[in-house]
């Protein structure tokens, strides 16, 4: 049909309604004095006077470009459906707008009740401190009536919100029907959502094509009312825009105010929930307004019905209606004194009352009474005296009690049949409470036998009596498929619905669905805000989770300690563990092994297999405990039965080492393949260690290697560096050693890093580079590592890969040897004897040499030894002197072997024994020059050995080509004298000069001679002269039959004193 047939169709049905006087039409003269006072949502509204009285109507028109006659029709039949309710706006009839009056006006008016008070919205901005609780009460009643009234002619306002509900003579008088459909129009219409933002159905703000309802005009009604119970708009301080839109679709709402009725905030609470089908309906709201905001106003009546209208802020009226036997009253006045509403709070006057109204049979108070005796509030706890009233509330039908009482044969009688039974009657009246028990039955098996099905349909008849317990069980067995299909969405589903009742449980476990993304998509913010909720609400796992999201999402470690602290304190035992963590690390508190040690063995007692772990260590390490291995065992041993996988690699390792337990080989390995099955790259490479020793198990090199390549290729940095040290040592592949070295040390691994710097110092896999190596040797020291220190310290010292620096090389040294690094030690001894770097000081120097010689350093006991022959630091001691160099020589040091063969040569310190003289000069001879050179001395002379010419030649020309001065003298007088080899004074001249030219005087003087007589060489006297006066000024004197003198040996002992090898 055309819309202009449309129109003639309304028009004419106008018309004719008029002629029959089925609708009351007033002549437009009859108006005078016409205002317009607002903007209507199709037209305009204008205050009129009927003709000449003071009587106020107003006439409402209709828009030319927002509307037909249709929409006219459409008002006055919505309008004569419900006029008749009292707080609903009057329709008095239609005019016809003959005049110029009022401009853009369609031909039709409607003629309504004036409403003297304005809008709501002005109402309370003006008259809110005024109003009492009972005034609100009865504000919000008559809204729902209303609406109620419109829903039961299915009618939907769809506009509802405080500037188009107005106020008659203090009453509520709903308006502004320009939205309004019947339903069955109402499923067609896309039109925009008009009115403010706060008021309109979130699901409308999320998609336009949604269709109100009206579970729609609910949640207005749930605005409305927490509007009438602050006396605020919505969101007032909030700008309109899409940042709003987004708040309210995500579940924002305006806080409770303080001193609202719980009854009144439960209620809007229910009206403004996110999904409609969670919202309960407009009849529903009545009764229950009903109940709770009056209580009569005939105080000569006393019946229940006649009580619904008094104030519950009258407790004097209460007291009126109990004193006359009002067992409701009674009852209500009970219920003032146990929670002290209007009053003080006074449990023996609720408990008297209670009785008072129990004994008039008043199912109600008997329940309450027999939960006073039960838990001795007002009166002595009395078991036999709760039980006589939970059953005599139960026989009345009540199903509280019924449940009370099923709740009492189960937890104090230990009864589960007759439990059962109660628990069915008061399931079977609709109880929620009763119906998840009934489920918790089926599903359990307690009595009868176990029935999932059963279960599943008790469940579910609670939660869709929306009893938040049973939402969250049936969300569960959505979850795990227990006796229904498994189905994550509508777990999540249940568990929101739960949540959103403020379950706590269920508001932590809605939290790990959406941080997982289980049922819903992953949101980490929502997951947050859903841990926050519940851990505020004191569940302790959400407040665990709250800790782990400050710890790891947003940094904030003072926070996190925080939550950590309040979950350990309710006994979770993995907060308990994170809080020992947090003190035992210092982290948003000071360190503190002490606590951290307390709070580990809280969560180690509470079975957490991680603290156990944790607690192990600190016995094994006497971390805030004293040192206990035993029991340090014992804890590792728990927790790897509780599958720690760390605590089964230690395990195996205190098998192994016999750490608080003997030594077991076998167990070790059983330990360490459980933890390998686990997957712990640890264990692997402590199995493929054992391996390759055969510690424990056959030995196996391809194994061995199989398993510590494995787990270095997982990722673990020893594993890495020691695979590098195989491919070094065993299969000799240094580009393969580097490689893995590299690995370690990129992952942070210290002795990697060490390893890696000295394939660049040596040049081993890698083009030698000590740039390279000095920043590995860097990164390996800042981590603690000694040797890499020591090494800082040598390149500093010696300017390789950098410039010398001898303030860093102190440094390094010093650090390396507070940890115990005997080289750095020794050479830091070596640093303050010869003022490098540091203020010259022996004591200083001998104090490090000790510790160093104490720590087995070779070359620190042959300087001690020093130290002690020549009373440097410390008082001289030669008996301390040879145990020194004894100690030195038998490690293999060759200078303490070469001077110990000096004091057996000549009795120092030691009875005078040229046979071990010979021996460790033998020994001595492999490194060192001097020993060569003395060698050849006892061979030429026959000193504890036949004179062997030959082999005094041979070790005299071995120290020579090493450089020694001595031997080079030697070896020249050997070719001047033919000893042991061909005589040839050319090559004598040759070795006098070399050793001459080294300072050596004897050989300065043969060098003369041989000038001044042309041996060797030409004759020249000049050089014959320069070289006997070098020789004199050398201290030369004529003892060339014994160059070996007492005097030539201490300068020679002290000079090979002065010279250390560089390790």
């Amino acid at each position: 049909m055309s819309n202009a047939n449309s129109t003639n169709i309304s028009n004419e049905w106008l018309e004719d309604s008029i002629k029959k006087e089925s609708l009351n039409y007033f002549d437009f003269s009859e108006f005078k004095n016409i205002q317009r006072i607002a903007n209507g949502a199709y037209g305009y509204i204008h205050r009129t006077n009927w003709k000449n009285t003071d009587i106020r109507l107003v006439l409402k028109s209709f828009n030319d470009e927002k509307s037909t006659y249709k929409e006219v029709i459409n008002e006055i039949k919505l309008h004569r459906k419900v006029h008749f309710h009292e707080n609903i706006i009057k329709y008095y009839g239609i005019t016809k707008n003959e005049t110029n009056i009022i401009n853009q006006m369609n031909s039709y008016i409607l003629v309504l009740e004036y409403a003297d008070g304005g809008t709501l919205n002005k109402y309370l901005s003006e008259h809110f401190n005024e109003l009492e609780w009972k005034d609100k009460f009865c504000l919000a009643l008559q809204l729902v009536s209303a609406v109620s009234c419109l829903h039961e002619h299915d009618i939907i306002h769809r506009d509802l919100h405080a500037n188009n509900i107005l106020i008659h003579e203090k009453s509520i008088k709903l308006a502004d029907f320009g939205l309004s459909r019947k339903i069955s129009e109402a499923s067609s219409n896309t039109s925009k959502v008009l009115g403010v933002i706060p008021y309109v159905d979130p699901k409308k703000l999320i998609n336009n094509k949604y269709k109100l309802n009206k579970k729609s005009d609910i949640y207005s009604i749930g605005i409305i009312m927490w509007q009438i119970s602050s006396g605020h708009q919505p969101f007032e301080n909030m700008e309109y825009g899409m940042n709003m839109i987004l708040k309210i679709c995500g579940g924002e709402r305006e806080e409770i105010v303080d001193g609202t009725p719980i009854e009144y905030s439960n209620l809007y609470m229910e009206c403004w929930k996110q999904e409609p089908d969670e919202r309960p309906n407009a009849r529903h709201l009545v009764s229950v307004l009903k109940k709770f905001s009056t209580l009569g106003r005939n105080v000569k009546h006393t019946e229940i019905d006649d009580i619904a209208m008094i104030p519950i802020t009258t407790i004097q009226w209460l007291q009126f209606m109990a004193e006359n036997d009002n067992k409701i009253a009674q009852y209500k006045l009970g219920e003032y004194y146990e929670y002290g509403d209007d009053t003080e709070k006074d449990e023996i006057k609720a408990f008297e009352w209670y009785k008072k109204s129990a004994e008039q049979d008043f199912d109600v108070a008997q329940c309450q009474l027999g939960y006073f005796y039960k838990n001795g509030i007002g009166t002595s706890i009395d078991l036999k005296k709760a039980i006589y009233w939970y059953n005599k509330a139960a026989e009345n039908g009540n199903e509280v009690a019924q449940y009370n009482l099923g709740e009492f044969y189960q937890y104090k009688m230990a009864d589960e049949i007759k439990a059962f039974e109660w628990y069915k009657r008061s399931a079977e009246q609709e109880y929620s409470n009763a119906q998840n028990k009934l489920g918790i039955f089926y599903e359990n098996g307690i009595i009868p036998e176990k029935d999932l099905d059963k279960a599943i349909y008790w469940y579910t008849k609670a939660a869709e009596n929306r009893n938040k317990v049973a939402q969250c069980n049936l969300g569960r067995c959505y979850e795990y498929g227990k006796g229904i299909r498994k189905d994550e969405i509508k777990a999540f589903e249940w568990y929101k619905r739960s949540a959103e009742q403020e379950y706590v449980h269920a508001q932590y476990i809605i939290g790990i669905f959406y941080e997982n993304g289980i049922g819903t998509e992953k949101d980490s913010e929502k997951a947050f805000c859903w841990y926050l909720k519940a851990a505020e609400m004191g569940n302790k796992f959400a407040q665990c989770k709250l800790g782990k999201f400050y710890q790891y999402e947003m940094g904030d470690e003072d926070k996190a300690f925080e939550w950590y602290k309040k979950s350990a304190e309710q006994n979770c035992s993995e907060a308990q563990n994170e809080l020992g963590f947090f003190y035992e690390n210092g982290i948003g508190i000071k360190a503190d092994f002490l606590k951290a040690f307390h709070w580990y063995q809280k969560a180690a007692e509470n079975k957490n297999n991680i603290a156990q772990y944790n607690l192990g260590l600190f016995y094994e390490y006497g971390y805030g405990v004293k040192k206990d291995v035993a029991k340090a065992f014992k804890w590792y041993r728990k927790s790897a039965e509780q599958e720690c996988i760390d605590a089964q690699n230690k395990l195996g390792t205190c098998y192994k080492n016999g750490i608080g337990i003997e030594k077991d080989p076998k167990r070790a390995i059983y330990w360490y393949k459980k933890a390998v099955k686990h997957g712990d790259i640890i264990a692997q490479y402590n199995l493929g260690k054992c391996y390759y020793y055969g510690i424990g198990i056959r030995k196996n090199d391809d194994k061995a290697f199989e398993l510590i390549k494995k787990s270095a290729e997982m990722g673990y940095s020893k594993a890495q560096n020691y695979l590098g040290n195989l491919y070094k040592s065993v299969s000799g592949d240094l580009k393969e050693a580097v490689y893995w070295y590299n690995k370690a040390a990129e992952n942070g691994n210290k002795t990697a890093q060490y390893n890696l710097g000295n394939c660049y110092e040596c040049g081993n896999g890698v083009e030698e580079n000590e740039i390279e190596a000095i920043i590995w040797y860097k990164k390996s020291a800042k981590q603690g590592y000694n040797n890499a220190q020591y090494k800082l310290g040598l390149f500093y010292e010696s300017g390789i890969g950098t410039n010398v620096d001898l303030i860093k090389a102190i440094y390094w040294y010093q650090e390396a040897a507070k940890s115990g690094n005997k080289i750095a030690q020794c050479n830091l001894g070596k640093c303050y004897e010869d003022g490098n770097g540091v203020e010259k000081d022996n004591n200083k120097a001998y104090e490090l040499f000790k510790k160093s010689a104490n720590n087995a350093c070779r070359e620190a006991q042959c300087r001690l030894g020093f130290f002690y022959q020549n009373g440097i630091g410390i008082k001289r001691n030669l008996e301390k002197a040879i145990y020194w160099y004894i100690k030195a020589a038998e490690n293999g040091d060759t200078i303490a072997q070469f001077n110990l063969a000096l004091c057996y040569q000549y009795g120092e310190g030691i009875d005078k024994n040229e046979v071990k003289a010979f021996e460790w000069y033998k020994k001595s001879a492999q490194d060192e020059s001097s020993a060569q050179n003395n060698l050849g001395y006892f061979y030429e002379n026959g000193i504890c050995t036949q004179k062997m010419l030959e082999m005094a030649f041979y070790w005299y020309n071995k120290a020579a080509e090493n450089g020694h001065k001595i031997a080079q003298f030697n070896v020249g007088r050997c070719y001047e004298d033919g000893n042991g080899v061909k005589k040839d004074k050319v090559k004598a001249f040759e070795w006098y000069k070399m050793s001459a030219e080294q300072e050596c005087c004897y050989a300065q003087c043969k060098l003369g001679s041989f000038y001044e007589n042309g041996i060797g060489t030409e004759k020249d006297l000049m050089q014959a002269n320069y070289w006997h006066k070098k020789a004199l000024e050398n201290g030369y004197v004529n003892t060339m039959n014994d160059p070996l003198n007492q005097k030539s040996k201490i300068k020679k002992s002290k000079k090979m004193f002065s010279w250390f090898k560089c390790f």
